[in-house]
């Protein structure tokens, strides 16, 4: 696999100018990245650097845990919170000629014989300690509605702060056959060998998700502007062999 850069440099700078809903506030944010190869694997390691380069203190809703999927049907004031899926990640995007590749989720179970497999004891445990941390969620901020307090804790964890001149840095390894794993369910992008392909990143928040959060959370960061806004980076070319596929 090979990622060719159209500059020379492989640092991609992302500058993200976002309206803010009281005064038409405008602000540069910086998204630094850099692409290295794993050698024998499928493997990509990519750096990321979000920098505030105002004075003012923001509040950034991402998830540095993996990668959203580019889904063309859902908007993005909406966000998948659950199973593989990272609703507030960056996104992947890999464009083929005039279209971009749509991502999938699955469930580990298609890599089984037995599709009940997947409903294995250990795994239904899982779910039942899930289902008990939203159910004490949902009681601490008094969230009726137990597909909103999962829609909540998921927002609310993944705020991060950015105070004036302050860089949030984090890494992530990608396989675009199989990432944001989590034993259970995972995403892939079901690219070709031996075709190129238009690679970026894209940072993509609708501000309605901030009413997602409650009343209570929002005074915590009453001193903080909740950033929102959309931009895409800049282009690369992906490309992998058919040998280069078959890596684990």
């Amino acid at each position: 696999m090979e990622i060719k850069s159209k500059r020379r440099s492989q640092i991609k700078i992302l500058i993200i100018t976002m309206l803010f809903s009281t005064a038409l506030l405008k602000s540069q944010i910086t998204i630094n990245y850099d692409i290295k190869k794993i050698p024998e694997t499928r493997n990509y390691r990519i750096y990321i650097s979000i920098k505030n380069n105002t004075d003012k203190k923001y509040v950034i809703p991402i998830d540095t845990t993996g990668f959203r999927v580019y889904y063309p049907d859902e908007p993005v004031s909406e966000f998948y919170y659950e199973q593989a899926d990272r609703g507030l990640g960056l996104i992947l995007l890999f464009k083929d000629v005039d279209k971009y590749v749509t991502g999938e989720s699955r469930s580990h179970a298609f890599r089984e014989t037995d599709i009940d497999d997947h409903m294995s004891k250990e795994y239904k445990q899982k779910q039942n300690t899930y289902k008990k941390e939203i159910d004490r969620w949902r009681k601490k901020y008094k969230i009726k509605d137990e597909d909103a307090a999962k829609k909540n804790k998921y927002l609310y964890n993944s705020l991060k702060i950015l105070n004036p001149g302050e860089i949030l840095s984090f890494y992530k390894t990608f396989d675009f056959l199989d990432f944001n794993d989590n034993k259970d369910y995972y995403n892939l992008y079901p690219l070709e060998y031996d075709k190129k392909y238009n690679f970026s990143l894209e940072y993509s928040v609708d501000k309605e998700i901030y009413s997602n959060l409650t009343s209570e959370q929002k005074e915590i960061f009453k001193d903080y502007i909740f950033l929102y806004g959309r931009q895409t980076s800049d282009i690369s070319q992906f490309e992998v062999s058919e040998e280069e596929y078959k890596r684990n």
